[in-house]
Formats: structure tokens, C-alpha cells, sequence
């Protein structure tokens, strides 16, 4: 276990940047609202991916964490960074997408504990 307290760091710094990237979601989403944008639930749908992501990071810090919501976690962090590099040029949207970024190197950095082998006797 050597490689411990960077895992964690990864995955601090992956909390940090899904933080960043909930923030500037909500900002995006917020104005595309107001202006009268019917795409807003493009960027409601990132904020949730993202939220979940805090939510699976922090389970990660502070215990086992299930195969499955990892690379659920992981699949939703691409689509919504897929389609935030679909929408205009705005600084937000940088921002979202480099918090994007930084929590897919958290979700990739969690270590899964290895699958039992069962015997048929």
C-alpha cells in the first residue's frame, strides 16, 4: 500500500474539482434558463452527475466502494463532459469541464478490492 495517501489525494482533489465543476453547471444552467433556453436540462443533467460523483467520492474516502457505481460514475462524468464540449465557448463551461476532469482522475484513482474466487468443489 504504498501508493495510499496519493490515492486519497486523487481522490480529494477529485471531490474539489466536482465542486467546481457542480458550481459552474449551475451557473450555465441558471442562464440558459433565463434566457429561455430549452437545453438546460443538458446542464441539470451534468449537475447531477456531478453531485453523484462528490457523493460516490466521499463514500470511496471512507470505506468500500461498489465496482459498478465506479464505472457508472465514471460512464455519466464522460457523457456530461461530452456534452458540455457540444455547447458554446463560455468561460463557465471551462470551468465545469476542468472540474469535470479532475474528478474523473478522483473516480479513476479508486482502488476496488479484488473479486473472490470461488471454487466449485
Amino acid at each position: 500500500m504504498p501508493f495510499h495517501w496519493l490515492r486519497m489525494g486523487a481522490q480529494i482533489i477529485g471531490v474539489l474539482g466536482s465542486l467546481l465543476a457542480a458550481e459552474g453547471l449551475l451557473r450555465i444552467a441558471t442562464f440558459v434558463s433565463s434566457v429561455g433556453g430549452h437545453d438546460a436540462k443538458f446542464y441539470y443533467f451534468g449537475l447531477f452527475v456531478v453531485v453523484c460523483t462528490v457523493l460516490a467520492l466521499f463514500a470511496a474516502l471512507l470505506g468500500r466502494f461498489n465496482r459498478l457505481a465506479k464505472y457508472a460514475t465514471l460512464v455519466g462524468l464522460l457523457g456530461a463532459g461530452g456534452l458540455l464540449l457540444a455547447s458554446p465557448g463560455l468561460p463557465v463551461i471551462f470551468q465545469a469541464l476542468l472540474g469535470i476532469i479532475l474528478a474523473i482522475i478522483g473516480i479513476v484513482s479508486i482502488r476496488l478490492p479484488p473479486k473472490l474466487q470461488t471454487t466449485v468443489a
